[in-house]
């Protein structure tokens, strides 16, 4: 077994097993999706040169994905912004079909072969362990420890790396002023999942978190937190693009939840 050190993302499925428990014809049909839609958003994005070298595990409700890191440190903050950029299209492909992800990225030495659908090693480890323990909310965090590794100064340092002018790949707390975020900052990195969200589809996903927020009183403080979320990068759309009857909309139905 041959291990290497890499960045790993630990995504889990929020519900699946009352999904797979239900008699829904429905929720039968959202666990055929999630399946359809992991495996056709990593075999899209291993066409990409840049992603070629990503590989994952796809086991009932668990996601793992990994890429090794490199020894030059520029190509170090690129593989680690391509796993950011699969892990937030898979979020939000699903966020879509009404499936919510919370997981966790964290690095260490691993071994993994996808054919086999076997995973060891520390990066994996602590991955999982931050899921479990501090993601808490649909969000994929991302382990404090790699600041140090990538001997940065900061989050806000490695959020500027890896985000692009146009592609805000991790939240962006300094958006405009703290005072539009209306996210705690209990964690400082997280994935930015609706990034990229047309108004079709973000309409798709309000009418998914209003079908979810009151369901059940466990759920509320999670899809809350989805909500506000939300209202946040619609601010930062509103002052990009300029005033928005739209998004003004939008965030005012949001924050009626």
């Amino acid at each position: 077994m041959k291990y290497e050190n890499s960045y790993v993302a630990f995504l889990d499925v929020l519900g699946f097993k009352k999904l797979v428990f239900s008699k829904s014809k429905e929720d039968k049909k959202k666990i055929e999706s999630y399946f359809e839609i992991v495996k056709s958003e990593i075999s899209s994005l291993k066409t990409v040169d840049t992603k070629q070298d990503i590989n994952y595990i796809l086991i009932s409700d668990s996601i793992i994905i990994s890429i090794e890191q490199s020894q030059d440190e520029t190509q170090k903050i690129e593989n680690l912004r391509q796993l950011c950029i699969a892990v937030g299209k898979i979020q939000c492909k699903l966020a879509l079909h009404n499936i919510w992800l919370r997981g966790a990225i964290s690095s260490g030495e691993t071994y993994i072969d996808s054919e086999e659908k076997q995973i060891v090693g520390a990066g994996y480890i602590n991955a999982y362990l931050l899921e479990a323990n501090h993601a808490i909310v649909p969000r994929v965090i991302i382990d404090n420890k790699i600041i140090y590794e990538l001997e940065l100064d900061s989050s806000d340092v490695l959020i500027n790396k890896l985000n692009r002018t146009q592609h805000q790949y991790l939240f962006q707390w300094n958006w405009y002023g703290n005072h539009m975020i209306k996210i705690e900052k209990d964690i400082p990195l997280f994935i930015n999942y609706f990034h990229n969200i047309e108004n079709d589809d973000l309409l798709m996903v309000m009418n998914n978190i209003q079908e979810n927020i009151y369901s059940d009183v466990t759920l509320y403080k999670k899809f809350k937190w989805v909500s506000d979320y939300l209202i946040s990068y619609l601010y930062h759309k509103e002052k990009q693009l300029g005033s928005s009857m739209a998004y003004h909309e939008y965030i005012r139905l949001l924050e009626t939840l």
